[in-house]
């Protein structure tokens, strides 16, 4: 296990140190603590975490054609879109989010 500072890990990531340190303390980034309050992080544990956020790259385009990519779903149901379902779907869904429930 090979462990590095918050500062080598804003430099591998290409991000400031700030956004580092809130990625800490809001639980995103896997730690390993240790004694006096120290903070450091698993080189190895870093890079799956960065792998596992990889978004897939753009669909191919072949004689015009574009690939579709698999539709998300919701509990093993179609998702539904908001715009596309209307108004009082999407007034009911602004609605439950704001109340911090799942639809």
């Amino acid at each position: 296990m090979t462990l590095v500072t918050a500062e080598q890990v804003a430099e591998r990531l290409q991000v400031s140190l700030p956004t580092i340190r809130r990625w800490t303390r809001a639980g995103v980034l896997p730690t390993v603590p240790l004694p006096g309050r120290v903070v450091r992080y698993d080189h190895a544990a870093i890079d799956e975490w960065v792998a596992s956020r990889a978004v897939p790259a753009e669909p191919h385009r072949r004689a015009g054609k574009v690939r579709s990519l698999p539709t998300p779903t919701t509990r093993g149901r179609q998702a539904e879109d908001p715009v596309a379902a209307g108004p009082s779907t999407t007034r009911v869904l602004r609605a439950v989010s704001h109340q911090g429930g799942n639809p």
